[in-house]
């Protein structure tokens, strides 16, 4: 089946210095028409600012590299620098600070998305990720001395290193405001 990506690559601090912005840089969505990788969206806005922090979309979560500085409700402020470059058929999004380089690189050839992150400094680490996928989405689990994999049938496969744990649960994800829908999250940590 044919699938259809969006990634989410506009540097959401190019929007002004304050503003409704969430850490959602390098977020990518893909559907083939009857599965989905979603984004969790919004409930309700009395739930924000939950949503709009990196955890709550799939790109790596280090709570090392910062997140938003809250100065109100809707006002939030970028604290690290992120850069996009965009050559070929690649496309590398980085966040980063003194510390860590996390770069998510996306491949429009092949539709592969690969994480790296770069420890600059004696930085013990934990990242998250988290996968909002559609309920019709069984996945299959595959374990082995190199790496796991959970593998979607005729969808997608996530490869993750070895030292890693997963989890895969019934969730929520939030289509539109004040609309809620079933899903499963899987949640990879290392």
């Amino acid at each position: 089946k044919e699938k259809y990506v969006f990634l989410r690559k506009e540097n959401w601090t190019n929007f002004g210095t304050e503003g409704h912005v969430h850490d959602d840089l390098g977020n990518f969505l893909i559907s083939n028409g009857e599965k989905f990788i979603y984004d969790i969206g919004t409930y309700k806005y009395f739930d924000e600012p939950n949503y709009c922090e990196a955890h709550h979309h799939n790109f790596p979560y280090i709570e090392q590299l910062g997140k938003l500085e809250f100065k109100s409700k809707f006002v939030r402020l970028p604290n690290k620098q992120v850069d996009i470059y965009e050559k070929n058929r690649e496309i590398s999004l980085t966040k980063k600070n003194k510390f860590i380089d996390l770069k998510r690189i996306f491949n429009k050839n092949n539709l592969d998305v690969q994480d790296i992150i770069i420890v600059n400094r004696n930085v013990k680490v934990k990242i998250e990720w988290t996968f909002y996928i559609s309920e019709n989405c069984n996945p299959i689990i595959y374990s082995s001395k190199k790496e796991n994999k959970i593998k979607i049938s005729e969808f997608c496969i996530f490869n993750f290193h070895k030292n890693a744990n997963y989890s895969i649960s019934n969730s929520f994800y939030f289509p539109d405001y004040g609309l809620k829908e079933k899903c499963k999250k899987v949640k990879i940590i290392l």
